[in-house]
């Protein structure tokens, strides 16, 4: 056409996949990079995961019961209702993660990253936190029954009554 510049086009941006109602019960997957991937009602329960980068990885409506995660980058990780029963992770990177409306119940999770995760509204009942870096996180209109941390029962400390200091 008369008067249109002809020139180069500007690439695009390549856009994450996104994936609905994507079962992947029993998938093993490993040394797979899916950093910025959207996943819609998924059911992911069974699954295994070693040496994966899910970096800015989006859960929407999640069933990953009995996963069990390995050396795997989930930072940034956004996770809303999702079930996370009986999951196993290790050495994983959830820094900056947020987790709403979830059930960890059962969870085991192992050398893990935690730094700066924001938590509302989930279940960890029976969960086993052990070596996490906790560092920065926020945690309110938490029920800590029977919490225990570094050897500390936390429930017990945050019902004692603080000492009026001396004048």
């Amino acid at each position: 056409m008369a008067g249109k510049k002809k020139g180069k086009r500007k690439p695009r941006a390549a856009e994450p996949p996104h994936f609905e109602h994507a079962d992947l019960r029993g998938a093993e997957l490993v040394d797979v990079d899916a950093s910025g991937l959207v996943v819609n009602d998924a059911r992911i329960a069974g699954a295994s995961l070693s040496n994966v980068d899910l970096s800015k990885l989006v859960l929407d409506d999640a069933n990953l019961c009995g996963a069990k995660l390995s050396n795997v980058d989930l930072s940034k990780l956004s996770l809303d209702d999702a079930k996370l029963r009986g999951a196993w992770l290790g050495n994983v990177a959830l820094d900056r993660m947020r987790l709403r409306d979830a059930s960890a119940v059962g969870a085991k999770l192992e050398d893990v990253d935690l730094s700066r995760a924001s938590i509302s509204d989930a279940t960890l009942r029976g969960a086993v936190l052990d070596d996490v870096d906790l560092t920065d996180v926020r945690i309110d209109n938490a029920r800590v029954d029977g919490l225990v941390v570094n050897g500390v029962r936390i429930d017990k400390l945050l019902a004692e009554k603080p000492k009026k200091k001396k004048k």
